[in-house]
């Protein structure tokens, strides 16, 4: 008689991921294998596991005993489970219990979840399972509900953790050189157990591998420490090919990974996948009608408020300017007319809280407002007259630049400091209107006020834009100054053509982008602990003008994909770790979790712009499709950037994975086995003394089976239907891949 072994949950088992991803690419349901339920007929099912949080699978009514079955194809080791809230709290499940089985019938239970609670929408709550060292391996999960916060159940995301219970045969096993920076334990790597890979002291190193031959990678897998020791974890890498060992393309980056702390948890990438899946238009609508619903000031005074929550009821001119930026953003993405409208409201509101003006004490704030209304100009030119109001402004701007500090626009009417706050955006604004006008006199202030900033507020040695005249402290240099010069350079070389305002531009924009610089965290995103209050709306300002120099098409290519790659680092960490889903309010690091939905709306709009600037990219083609005519490389290496905070790093298992298609070239040749298939019957022999692991694939790479042949035995398959196959093998001796077809006849 089976021990039935029961745990009940307590704060040590139950985790709520909120720093991180709540939903990870790769879980062990993505294994192949089935998900079935109690209720057969329910269409939602297909949401389980669907990697979108959006979308939910509902029982209703429900009823005590629902269940979710997983029947993995080779038994897997889940040493923890997570299930993310949908958007209803009412529907939230309250006690649940996973259980184990290798036969679907005898079932052992591995946790019992009693009366729990979810503090969020959209949250995601990693439950431990009974089962750890020695680590048993199970090919049925069935996960059975008890009780829901009411008559109906629904859940955004259903995941399986932990690792199979045999690691699948890697291309690092097949007799090519396996190095590291640091080497002490490195075999552990790959030798197909729970031991680990430990770099003592490092958060950042590299491992390599040499194949035999040039090979296609399809995916790579790693695998992780202990729960104990979480914070080993990686948390942020790249993984590069090379022909020669010496010049690297990069194949993949990771940021802000999320390994759930659970037991030896393995996460796969696929390389090449499409980057166009992200759905960057909902989320930017999503961010749009936060905007609109948590601060738009509801006293009619038509303006934006400082605050959600806490209510602040502040004013502030100059993020207005930028709020208009924003609804101009939503109706280029949209054409709906409500924008429109929305733009027209908060103009007419700017002019009453102004005191019927525009005019302004502080140089820069009417800069951003010039540039907002430019912008305004295309959308609705007619209906207030904004390029008139843009050209007004511009006379009042200029009357800012005295001889004082020999040059430079002043920041504030009242004080005499000359900031780059005050002569970026100018510079900006200069550009502009000469492109519309094509009247020389704004070509010619810009110039010169590129010319007063590259003399006394560039450092000549690191390119890094000075806060001000006076100020050179290294404290003191903003993502917001980087990005306005950057943005100036550039509008310049538009216009003249000449490669010095290019190269600057690159060079700021690198300064920024560059893990390595004061801009970005290890993670590779923008942090720049710049806060909330005014600070936080420098991150989208950096942004917006990077986003042109992308889409105005004058970059080389591997500066062009390097700022792509940045973008849609930034907007997938900003989405998967820093959005409050329930209500889309953002953290200003873009790399945490907010804890409630208090968010300034500064804050709030370097969010939103991230998301309509991802997809104005994706509609204008610069977002591209992955290259699925991937190239094989000899040498492949991984650049671990950061983990959790720990000391040491801790790695399990790192496996890379041959490609799954058709038209992949074979390693190593070296026929062991016999293949023969008659109908839809593939018969495998092995002619060794060697076991062989085999694969079998349809041609859009779905699994379709897997298992080992003894030495000297045979394995038969019934494969799903006539038709082509692929089937890969993998020993210790040999690693290829070879067509099957199964069709009628004799």
């Amino acid at each position: 008689m089976k021990r039935l072994i029961l745990i009940v949950i307590t704060a040590a088992n139950l985790l709520c991921a909120s720093g991180q991803e709540n939903i990870s690419v790769f879980n062990l349901l993505d294994n192949g294998g089935r998900i079935s339920s109690s209720e057969v007929m329910n269409s939602t099912l297909q949401y389980l596991n669907d990697k979108n949080i959006l979308t939910t699978y509902t029982i209703s009514p429900f009823i005590s005993g629902t269940w979710i079955q997983y029947e993995s194809i080779d038994p897997i080791v889940v040493t923890g489970f997570s299930l993310v809230s949908s958007g209803k709290a009412s529907n939230d499940p309250k006690s649940f219990k996973l259980f184990s089985s290798n036969d679907g019938s005898n079932w052992i239970q591995q946790s019992s979840v009693l009366g729990t609670t979810y503090t969020n929408r959209f949250e995601s709550k990693v439950i431990k399972t009974n089962i750890s060292n020695p680590y048993q391996a199970y090919k049925f999960y069935k996960l059975v509900f008890n009780q829901a916060q009411s008559d109906s159940l629904s859940i955004s995301e259903f995941q399986l953790l932990g690792f199979q219970g045999k690691f699948e045969s890697n291309l690092i096993n097949d007799g090519g050189e396996l190095s590291a920076q640091y080497t002490d334990g490195i075999q552990n790597l790959v030798d197909k157990t729970t031991n680990k890979y430990v770099v003592s002291n490092a958060s950042t190193f590299w491992i390599q591998y040499e194949s035999v031959s040039p090979v296609v990678l399809d995916s790579y897998r790693l695998t992780g420490t202990t729960s104990l020791n979480s914070a080993s974890n990686p948390k942020s890498w790249e993984l590069y090919g090379s022909e020669n060992g010496s010049d690297w393309n990069i194949l993949d980056t990771q940021r802000n990974k999320n390994f759930f702390n659970v037991d030896f948890n393995t996460q796969a990438y696929k390389l090449n996948t499409l980057m166009t899946d992200d759905n960057w238009g909902q989320y930017a609508d999503l961010a749009q009608q936060t905007l609109q619903r948590e601060y738009w000031n509801k006293n009619n005074e038509n303006y934006y408020i400082h605050r959600n929550t806490p209510v602040n009821y502040g004013f502030n001119y100059w993020w207005m300017a930028h709020t208009l930026d924003v609804l101009i953003d939503g109706y280029n993405r949209t054409s709906d007319e409500t924008y429109k409208i929305k733009i027209n409201n908060l103009y007419l509101g700017v002019l009453k809280k102004n005191g019927n003006t525009l005019n302004n004490d502080f140089f820069d704030d009417m800069e951003w407002m010039g540039l907002a209304l430019l912008r305004a100009n295309d959308v609705m030119p007619v209906e207030w007259g904004a390029m008139n109001h843009v050209i007004e402004l511009w006379n009042w701007i200029k009357s800012g630049w005295t001889t004082t500090n020999n040059g430079g626009i002043t920041w504030d009417k009242n004080r005499p400091t000359k900031n780059a706050c005050s002569n970026g955006p100018a510079m900006i604004l200069a550009a502009r209107l000469y492109q519309k006008t094509n009247d020389v006199s704004y070509l010619n202030w810009a110039m010169k006020i590129h010319d007063w900033m590259a003399l006394y507020l560039v450092d000549p040695v690191t390119g890094m834009v000075w806060d001000s005249y006076s100020d050179h402290t290294p404290g003191m240099v903003f993502t917001y100054n980087m990005g306005t010069w950057m943005g100036g350079c550039f509008e310049l070389y538009m216009i003249t053509g000449e490669k010095k305002y290019l190269q600057e531009a690159l060079n700021a924009a690198d300064l920024v982008v560059d893990p390595l610089q004061k801009f970005s965290s290890p993670l590779g995103i923008l942090f720049n602990n710049e806060g909330d209050g005014d600070g936080g709306l420098f991150k989208g300002i950096f942004m917006r003008y990077l986003s042109q120099m992308i889409l105005r098409g004058s970059l080389d290519e591997p500066f062009n994909q390097r700022y792509i790659d940045y973008f849609i680092d930034n907007g997938r960490s900003l989405w998967n770790t820093a959005t409050l889903i329930q209500g889309s309010t953002f953290k200003n690091t873009w790399i945490e979790r907010p804890t409630d939905k208090g968010c300034d709306l500064s804050v709030h709009l370097s969010g939103t712009m991230l998301f309509e600037l991802l997809d104005e990219l994706k509609r204008y083609g610069e977002i591209p499709e992955a290259d699925t005519n991937v190239k094989a490389y000899k040498f492949y290496k991984m650049t671990v950037l950061a983990n959790n905070g720990a000391k040491d790093t801790e790695i399990s298992e790192m496996q890379l994975l041959t490609k799954s298609v058709s038209g992949v070239k074979t390693v190593m040749s070296n026929n062991k086995l016999r293949i023969n298939c008659q109908n839809s019957n593939l018969i495998i022999k092995s002619t060794t003394n060697e076991e062989c692991d085999y694969t079998i694939l349809d041609l859009n790479g779905k699994l379709i089976n897997k298992g080992t042949v003894a030495s000297f035995s045979t394995n038969e398959v019934t494969l799903p239907r006539l038709g082509i196959y692929l089937i890969q093998i993998h020993s210790k001796s040999c690693n290829y891949s070879q067509k099957i077809i199964a069709k009628g006849g004799n």
